[in-house]
């Protein structure tokens, strides 16, 4: 895929953002209260609390979103991560998840952590080639949601 490239956010995609999001829930998942607050305002939930979000772009047309939401202190959240169906198994997540790797690491983040289900094996599988881990989701925050990941990425030097 080397036509896609991965680019920030601009205001003109954000309905590209919900329904990318929407596509992908309504497909595996559902749509839940806490989901409708990114996808919603994007900009207030992810961009100006100084997050992130991308998008793969290909043939002038937004294909996969991925966004790096703050949680706390050099903590960020795995969030919105989907590609559309056409260009599922094309290694477009792969680009959009390492380009968030890169983004993460210049934050000097120190943790990453996403939730995710069971039924989502391709995604789970991706998750662990970049060297993500599973974790209690005793604080998973969508009841779809029964596997926490985390991945430490950042550790600074004392």
């Amino acid at each position: 895929m080397n036509d896609v490239q991965i680019v920030g956010w601009q205001d003109d995609y954000q309905q590209d953002y919900y329904n990318l999001a929407a596509e992908w829930l309504k497909r595996f998942l559902s749509i839940e209260p806490g989901d409708l607050a990114l996808m919603e305002h994007p900009r207030e939930a992810v961009i100006a609390r100084g997050g992130d979000i991308f998008f793969a772009r290909l043939g002038g047309k937004n294909v996969g979103t991925i966004s790096l939401v703050p949680h706390a202190p050099a903590v960020y959240e795995v969030a919105k991560f989907a590609v559309t169906p056409a260009c599922q198994g094309q290694h477009v997540g792969s680009l959009l998840l390492e380009h968030l790797l890169a983004r993460a690491r210049a934050r000097e983040a120190e943790k990453l952590v996403l939730y995710t289900s069971h039924i989502l094996q391709p995604a789970i599988h991706l998750y662990e080639k970049y060297g993500f881990y599973r974790t209690p989701a005793n604080d998973s925050p969508f009841a779809d949601a029964d596997i926490r990941m985390e991945l430490s990425i950042y550790e600074k030097e004392e």
